[in-house]
């Protein structure tokens, strides 16, 4: 029989008494997880912060999402938005894929943020690949304008399309106008029409105006055969990963 030295035996002790002391606390972790994920939920935000701060501060992805939100969004706490991204950060990590979106939802639209840089961008990919489709979109635009990014009017035309076959309405405005100008695509009002009608059935209503000065320059044919296109689309899934320069 192989001998154990004193070291091993130590490291061999200690190994176990973690798996039982993990074993002992797991239940109550998940119990306390569990009590302020109500509490948070139900709008009970200091107590939810007192029960979650600590799981947070043990690496707990769940409790370091919700966490950072309240700090985002001054839920139990004094509003801290550098200190709300560094737990989303934290969380998002760990894989946590709530908190990638919320991180890539706070770089597009708040206004407590400045323009995009370098973490704005990477979490805003990591959002795109898990097929978030406000994300998807606001890559799209960047591409577009060249925005913190390389202009590229046909990775832009890949994101809004992604988004788009999800039936996100921005998207498929933008994707429809692409067809239209033929940004990144060859020219088809057909294709234009149906998307920008799509877009407009889902609630964006900048589009509409839009419709109707493509219209003018298709035949009732044409009209016909975007309307009909539009009324049998469904959304499908989303398309693969997109590689970008």
């Amino acid at each position: 029989m192989r001998s154990i030295g004193v070291g091993s035996m130590k490291t061999c002790l200690a190994a176990a008494g973690l798996a039982v002391t993990l074993s002992l606390t797991s239940p109550a972790v998940a119990d306390q997880l569990s009590d302020g994920t109500a509490a948070y939920h139900g709008r009970d935000y200091t107590t939810a912060f007192t029960l979650l701060r600590p799981l947070a501060e043990q690496g707990n992805a769940r409790a370091e999402n919700l966490v950072g939100l309240m700090y985002v969004n001054g839920l139990g706490v004094e509003a801290d938005i550098e200190t709300g991204i560094a737990w989303l950060d934290k969380a998002a990590d760990q894989g946590d894929m709530n908190a990638e979106r919320m991180l890539a939802a706070l770089f597009i639209g708040d206004s407590r943020i400045a323009s995009p840089g370098a973490d704005a961008m990477s979490w805003l990919h990591k959002a795109a690949d898990r097929n978030f489709p406000p994300a998807e979109t606001s890559l799209g635009a960047m591409y577009l304008m060249g925005t913190g990014v390389p202009m590229n009017d046909g990775v832009a035309l890949d994101w809004f399309r992604k988004a788009a076959d999800q039936g996100y309405p921005k998207a498929q405005g933008e994707l429809g106008r692409m067809y239209a100008t033929g940004q990144g695509t060859p020219t088809d009002n057909v294709q234009a029409l149906m998307w920008i009608t799509l877009a407009a059935k889902g609630g964006d209503a900048s589009v509409k105006q839009y419709a109707e000065i493509i219209a003018t320059k298709m035949t009732p044919e044409q009209i016909a055969e975007a309307q009909k296109l539009a009324a049998v689309w469904t959304p499908t899934a989303p398309t693969p990963r997109i590689v970008t320069p």
